[in-house]
């Protein structure tokens, strides 16, 4: 079934693809100048103590491949978003712990990434792995894959916290049984 554009979404689309070419120069090269003005920044030029473990720009993740529009392994936010996370990191550290962040700004380019692989029902390559509970086709439905996503505004932020003296390591599965009976893949 086609895709009826209407002028609202159709300004919307433009005005997102604008955004996107200003905020990230075709090769993934430095912020524009717009997008500073916008109010964008790498989150390691205000807290460069926050760890990063970007996932998409590298085929560790659901889909099995590096991810359209993640061009440098870098995190990129609001200020007022990255300022936020700096005043957590200061709140955590104290207690021995600091944060770890999987995803922030993101490109539409990667979110029609995401849609066109939860379309491909024949591509199960990465299931075992990321996905052994869920049946792909239900991705939309459960909310795990959508059309547009609050990243692309840049103050959306995937993260985890670690105790400080910890490092990060690639993700490993392991098989094991639960007292229920259930077996499978745990990480």
């Amino acid at each position: 079934m086609p895709h009826i554009f209407t002028k609202k979404s159709m300004k919307r689309s433009f005005l997102l693809l604008i955004v996107y070419c200003f905020v990230f120069l075709q090769n993934g090269a430095a912020l524009s100048d717009y997008a500073r003005s916008k109010g964008f920044v790498y989150l390691h030029e205000i807290d460069p103590t926050i760890r990063t473990s970007l996932r998409y720009i590298s085929s560790e993740n659901f889909v099995g491949a590096p991810v359209d529009g993640y061009e440098k392994n870098v995190v990129v936010l609001t200020k007022q978003a990255a300022e936020g996370l700096k005043r957590v990191q200061q709140r955590v550290h104290r207690d021995g712990y600091c944060l770890v962040v999987y995803d922030a700004y993101r490109p539409q380019r990667a979110v029609q990434h995401f849609v066109r692989w939860a379309k491909n029902l024949d591509d199960q390559i990465t299931k075992s792995r990321y996905y052994p509970r869920i049946e792909k086709g239900k991705c939309f439905t459960l909310g795990y894959i959508a059309e547009r996503s609050g990243h692309s505004r840049g103050s959306t932020v995937d993260l985890t916290i670690i105790k400080a003296t910890d490092t990060l390591h690639p993700v490993q599965i392991s098989k094991c049984t639960l007292l229920d009976g259930f077996y499978g893949n745990f990480f």
